[in-house]
């Protein structure tokens, strides 16, 4: 199996098709974020519609943030993993 070290990271085929499922994975629960969200505006005046949709689009995005950050804290501290 090819391998390559980039900045001390072996990157081969397995790595590299687990990056693409993950970014696939991704790319589809945005989709569905996206629908979910155009969903729940939908029944909103025309005039709020935009407001609304903005408001949760910076509500996801945050929310997502804040998770990232806090899995990267729970991974950090070996103590914590067995409650993340």
């Amino acid at each position: 199996m090819p391998s390559r070290t980039v900045k001390g990271c072996i990157l081969n085929t397995e790595i590299l098709v687990i990056l693409l499922t993950l970014a696939v994975l991704e790319g589809l629960l945005s989709a569905d974020n996206a629908l979910v969200m155009a969903v729940m505006v939908r029944p909103l005046p025309a005039r709020l519609q935009q407001k609304a949709l903005t408001y949760v689009m910076w509500g996801a995005m945050g929310l997502r943030l804040v998770g990232v950050l806090l899995a990267s804290f729970i991974i950090k501290y070996w103590f914590l993993r067995a409650f993340g």
